[in-house]
């Protein structure tokens, strides 16, 4: 098996342990999945990764199917560089007017990675290696140069960082500063130590011009803390 082969086959592995415990969650909700052809091109889905009731719907118009049956959770295929392709499609306008529930299987088109399962619509939720995300506290507050205020939280599956209207998702603090735009002028996270703060503020490259306020402390930058370069030995 190549390279290529083996991701395939692992992406399709994980996704279909999201599949199962969305179906697990969805059945609370009275509600069934239903598969439609865009995950064919993503995922080689066989009759044993598919959990009971899920209607395979991969040759047929499963958006039709979905705009008819209340209690279909239409699952579809998307992520980072191709969009969402079934939010293109003629009758998705009809859809969204009504109150139904959908997901995405979740696929960088350049690396072909796969993030997870994200459930949308009059129901959210969100699935990583077969877990349902849930929140598990704040990890940090997080004040940024413009006044604003992002909020990195802990969850069963890692951790998402909430600013605004926007939630990004991550594995831990180090990745959630580096998904910040913004420089930094506080952060308050208990959970660590200010030095440790101090460190992750300046490899996520958040830094401001003077100084941080790390848990009440008050951080100035110092180039002395950047390593010389080593002398060259003439």
């Amino acid at each position: 098996m190549d390279d290529r082969a083996a991701h395939h086959a692992l992406r399709t592995e994980q996704a279909a342990a999201d599949l199962t415990a969305c179906s697990s969650w969805a059945a609370e909700h009275r509600l069934h999945l239903l598969l439609e052809h865009r995950v064919a091109t993503r995922f080689s889905f066989v009759d044993a990764h598919l959990p009971g009731g899920t209607v395979d719907a991969r040759d047929m118009d499963a958006l039709a199917l979905a705009i008819a049956d209340p209690t279909a959770l239409l699952v579809t295929a998307g992520g980072h560089y191709w969009g969402t392709p079934l939010t293109q499609q003629g009758d998705w306008a009809t859809f969204t007017t009504l109150p139904r529930t959908w997901a995405v299987l979740g696929v960088s088109a350049l690396t072909g990675i796969y993030y997870g399962l994200h459930v949308k619509g009059i129901h959210a939720a969100r699935f990583v290696g077969g877990v349902r995300e849930e929140p598990r506290g704040i990890d940090a507050t997080i004040r940024l140069v413009d006044g604003s205020v992002a909020t990195a939280v802990r969850t069963t599956v890692g951790m998402r960082l909430e600013h605004g209207d926007t939630t990004r998702f991550c594995d831990d603090l180090d990745e959630a500063l580096a998904l910040i735009e913004l420089p930094v002028i506080r952060i308050d996270a208990p959970r660590y130590d200010s030095s440790t703060l101090a460190a992750l503020v300046e490899q996520a490259g958040v830094l401001p011009d003077e100084s941080v306020v790390l848990n009440g402390e008050t951080w100035h930058r110092a180039p002395a803390l950047r390593l010389s370069a080593p002398r060259s030995e003439g």
